[in-house]
């Protein structure tokens, strides 16, 4: 900064004004220009302030007078950067790595190999290979692609590969993982199964299913059975992604006149609803 000189002025004094932080005036002597030298830890620019005050020396002391006050932004040029010091060294300021975003539902960021339909909030899904799969004697048959599931797995989710061949499933309920044989067929060139738990859907090398869609499933009359809930449900109005009806926390013994690709039909009060067998102990003839 730069002045006219002031009648009467000895020396000058400048200070140097940050937000509400109290100046601190020093004496430059007599002129009339003066460089502020800036540094800064956080790297950036900052809004400063700057006083000069004429200084007027005497035998009672020196007094002093405010010529002018400025408020200025001052952007600080960029520190410079030693590749040999440690990203948390007091050298430079810490800026943090960014971290990527977690892709939550997996099962839209399959390969293009794999696609799995009719899944709903909160189920996952993953490819794996052959370590993925640990079955020696599934390696042997000859393993071409695979998907692992897992989450809020409903029934009726539909697992199709682009690839021919024949389906088995490996249910996480058992452990080890029990091996189960999928019928599979053929969609739109595709081969897929249904399932209904969480596991491993394997393909293997083996003869491509005939080209049928699988007939809808038919409900199973009950007359003797009868389910109790172990945790809290949905009571939907049709199997399996039917639209809720509530959700109920009953803990006490519901006759289920109905079975359908895994769900109860029952009753709560005067309303008939599904529950999927996935949450509940039955006793009785509750179907296959």
């Amino acid at each position: 900064m730069s002045w006219d000189p002031t009648p009467g002025a000895t020396s000058y004094g400048v200070a140097r004004e940050e937000f509400s932080f109290s100046p601190y005036v020093r004496d430059i002597g007599n002129v009339t220009s003066y460089t502020f030298a800036i540094a800064h830890p956080r790297g950036t620019g900052i809004y400063d302030g700057f006083t000069l005050v004429a200084i007027n020396s005497g035998r009672q002391g020196n007094s002093t007078r405010t010529l002018f006050v400025v408020w200025e932004d001052i952007p600080l040029p960029p520190q410079p950067r030693d590749d040999d010091t440690d990203d948390n060294g007091d050298d430079e300021p810490y800026v943090p790595k960014p971290t990527a975003t977690p892709i939550h539902d997996t099962l839209n960021h399959l390969p293009p190999g794999i696609q799995v339909s009719n899944w709903v909030d909160g189920a996952q899904g993953r490819q794996v290979n052959h370590i993925g799969v640990g079955r020696e004697d599934l390696i042997k048959q000859g393993i071409r692609d695979a998907v692992d599931l897992w989450g809020h797995i409903t029934p009726g989710i539909e697992v199709c590969f682009a690839q021919p061949g024949r389906i088995v499933f490996l249910d996480a309920a058992y452990m080890p993982r029990q091996l189960f044989n999928l019928s599979a067929y053929q969609r739109d060139g595709q081969t897929c199964a249904t399932i209904g738990r969480a596991g491993t859907v394997v393909l293997l090398r083996g003869e491509a299913p005939l080209e049928v869609p699988p007939e809808p499933s038919q409900p199973q009359m009950l007359s003797d059975c009868e389910v109790w809930p172990w945790e809290n449900v949905n009571f939907r109005e049709h199997p399996p992604n039917g639209p809720v009806i509530a959700v109920t926390g009953l803990r006490e013994w519901l006759p289920a006149s109905e079975k359908q690709r895994g769900y109860f039909k029952v009753r709560r009060w005067a309303t008939e609803g599904w529950i999927s067998g996935d949450y509940v102990y039955t006793r009785g003839d509750c179907g296959d």
